[in-house]
């Protein structure tokens, strides 16, 4: 009897171990493909902006890269994922403002990631119009869609706000955002970007001095670092060849720093 009942526990575990050996190897075989950018601690889309405007007139279209992450075991062959365009945060026309090319939407062959290819083609409308896409991650044969999927694309030929003018938090996790700058202006900004030397769109600041906090979502920048910054910009403005100078708004960029 004692014998019988060892046997019994004995297959019983063999059919535990078994079964847990095929789950693990299931869920092994699930690659998911997913924005490298998260959604923000307000629960907004990661998103990026591009403006022609500090591109050559002769500049037709801007191939546009959003870094994509797979976790999962890495493959020996290039694999392609999907994307979909979400119309409700679409205002962009397909095959007239962008371009999504299916098959170089691709993560190759023992990488860990990619990026997905947007190609934005100048019209002469964005001169005055903004334009977004929404851009969604979805399953297919290769990869299974999962966390954030959702990333909107702005772009025009002028200068919009930019997703970095706001960036600022404090270091010790307190979330809200502190406009050190100031309201957005055109003038302002390009003054800014002129006095850190950066004419390119991108963020003046970088990541030199700051750091992304993943738990609220948004770079964070020490205090004492940023005053220093926005009180020499206020000594450059009042020193420019220019000053006094006042936005479109008609108020004295100095005065407009907070």
């Amino acid at each position: 009897m004692k014998t019988k009942n060892i046997s019994i526990i004995l297959i019983f575990w063999v059919f535990v171990l078994s079964c847990s050996k095929d789950e693990v190897t299931k869920y092994r075989g699930v690659d998911y493909v997913y924005y490298e950018d998260e959604v923000n601690a307000e629960g907004e889309y990661p998103s990026k902006y591009f403006t022609f405007l500090f591109e050559d007139e002769s500049t037709e279209e801007k191939i546009i890269e959003i870094p994509v992450l797979v976790s999962g075991e890495m493959s020996d062959k290039d694999r392609v994922f999907s994307v979909e365009i979400v119309d409700t945060l679409t205002t962009a026309v397909e095959g007239t403002h962008f371009v999504i090319d299916p098959d170089i939407q691709l993560i190759t062959n023992q990488s860990p990631g990619g990026n997905l290819i947007v190609n934005i083609l100048r019209t002469p409308d964005m001169k005055d119009t903004e334009y977004t896409v929404g851009l969604k991650i979805t399953s297919n044969d290769n990869f299974t869609s999962s966390f954030s999927q959702v990333y909107t694309l702005r772009f025009s030929d002028f200068l919009a706000q930019p997703d970095w003018w706001y960036p600022w938090t404090k270091y010790a996790g307190v979330s809200g955002t502190y406009p050190y700058i100031g309201e957005f202006t055109v003038t302002k900004c390009l003054l800014w970007m002129e006095y850190n030397d950066v004419m390119d769109g991108t963020n003046p600041i970088g990541e030199h001095i700051s750091r992304f906090n993943t738990y609220v979502g948004e770079w964070q920048y020490n205090d004492a670092t940023v005053f220093a910054i926005m009180y020499g910009f206020g000594k450059w403005l009042e020193s420019h060849p220019d000053a006094p100078i006042y936005d479109e708004n008609g108020d004295l960029v100095v005065n407009t720093l907070n």
